[in-house]
Protein backbone atom coordinates (compact mmCIF):
# COMPACT_ATOMS: atom_id res chain seq x y z
CA UNK A 1 0.00 0.00 0.00
CA UNK A 2 3.18 2.34 0.69
CA UNK A 3 3.91 1.53 -2.56
CA UNK A 4 1.05 2.66 -4.12
CA UNK A 5 0.77 6.04 -2.63
CA UNK A 6 4.72 7.03 -3.26
CA UNK A 7 4.08 5.72 -6.78
CA UNK A 8 0.69 8.02 -7.25
CA UNK A 9 2.83 10.55 -5.42
CA UNK A 10 5.77 10.62 -8.53
CA UNK A 11 3.30 10.21 -11.05
CA UNK A 12 1.46 13.45 -9.75
CA UNK A 13 4.39 15.52 -9.86
CA UNK A 14 5.25 14.34 -13.04
CA UNK A 15 2.20 14.68 -14.46
CA UNK A 16 2.15 18.20 -13.49
CA UNK A 17 5.32 18.93 -14.71
CA UNK A 18 8.44 20.88 -13.34
CA UNK A 19 7.75 24.33 -14.79
CA UNK A 20 4.61 24.74 -12.06
CA UNK A 21 6.95 24.13 -8.98
CA UNK A 22 8.13 27.24 -6.94
CA UNK A 23 11.44 26.87 -6.27
CA UNK A 24 13.20 29.05 -3.90
CA UNK A 25 14.81 30.62 -6.91
CA UNK A 26 11.77 31.58 -8.50
CA UNK A 27 10.34 32.50 -5.48
CA UNK A 28 13.02 34.99 -4.76
CA UNK A 29 12.78 36.45 -8.00
CA UNK A 30 9.02 36.87 -7.50
CA UNK A 31 9.73 38.75 -4.46
CA UNK A 32 12.22 40.76 -5.83
CA UNK A 33 10.30 42.01 -8.69
CA UNK A 34 7.05 43.08 -6.57
CA UNK A 35 8.56 44.36 -3.56
CA UNK A 36 7.59 48.03 -3.33
CA UNK A 37 11.10 49.32 -1.86
CA UNK A 38 13.74 47.34 -4.30
CA UNK A 39 10.86 48.93 -7.41
CA UNK A 40 11.65 52.39 -6.12
CA UNK A 41 15.56 51.71 -5.84
CA UNK A 42 15.36 50.87 -9.70
CA UNK A 43 13.60 53.72 -10.33
CA UNK A 44 15.91 55.83 -8.73
CA UNK A 45 18.81 53.96 -10.49
CA UNK A 46 17.53 55.17 -13.71
CA UNK A 47 16.97 58.20 -13.27
CA UNK A 48 20.68 58.78 -11.71
CA UNK A 49 21.92 57.35 -14.62
CA UNK A 50 19.95 59.63 -16.84
CA UNK A 51 20.97 62.57 -14.76
CA UNK A 52 24.81 61.02 -15.38
CA UNK A 53 24.65 61.78 -19.27
CA UNK A 54 22.60 64.37 -19.45
CA UNK A 55 25.36 66.02 -17.27
CA UNK A 56 28.31 64.73 -19.80
CA UNK A 57 26.38 65.42 -23.40
CA UNK A 58 26.57 68.48 -25.12
CA UNK A 59 24.05 71.26 -24.63
CA UNK A 60 21.24 72.18 -27.01
CA UNK A 61 21.56 74.45 -29.68
CA UNK A 62 20.53 77.98 -29.47
CA UNK A 63 18.82 80.12 -32.76
CA UNK A 64 18.88 83.55 -32.40
CA UNK A 65 17.42 85.90 -34.97
CA UNK A 66 18.45 90.02 -34.64
CA UNK A 67 17.21 92.64 -36.74
CA UNK A 68 19.26 96.14 -36.84
CA UNK A 69 18.50 99.89 -38.00
CA UNK A 70 15.40 100.76 -40.20
CA UNK A 71 15.15 102.50 -43.66
CA UNK A 72 12.04 104.07 -44.13
CA UNK A 73 12.35 103.56 -48.12
CA UNK A 74 12.70 99.89 -47.71
CA UNK A 75 9.75 97.80 -47.77
CA UNK A 76 10.84 95.63 -45.12
CA UNK A 77 11.82 98.07 -42.56
CA UNK A 78 15.66 96.81 -41.92
CA UNK A 79 18.60 97.14 -43.04
CA UNK A 80 20.49 94.08 -41.22
CA UNK A 81 19.32 90.87 -40.50
CA UNK A 82 21.60 88.16 -38.36
CA UNK A 83 20.37 84.04 -38.44
CA UNK A 84 22.83 82.36 -35.75
CA UNK A 85 23.16 79.06 -34.40
CA UNK A 86 25.49 78.55 -31.26
CA UNK A 87 26.47 75.82 -28.97
CA UNK A 88 28.74 75.24 -26.06
CA UNK A 89 31.15 72.74 -26.43
CA UNK A 90 33.45 71.98 -23.54
CA UNK A 91 37.37 71.38 -23.25
CA UNK A 92 38.00 67.55 -23.19
CA UNK A 93 39.73 67.52 -20.10
CA UNK A 94 36.58 69.42 -18.63
CA UNK A 95 34.14 66.36 -18.89
CA UNK A 96 36.95 63.92 -17.85
CA UNK A 97 37.01 65.52 -14.79
CA UNK A 98 33.70 65.98 -14.30
CA UNK A 99 33.25 62.37 -14.58
CA UNK A 100 36.13 61.31 -12.39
Amino acid sequence: MKRFYILSFFFIFYAYGTDDILTIQKALEIASQHNPEINQIRQELKIKKSEFWLSTSLTDPELSVMKEGTELNSGNGFVEKRYTISQKIDFPLTTYFRLS
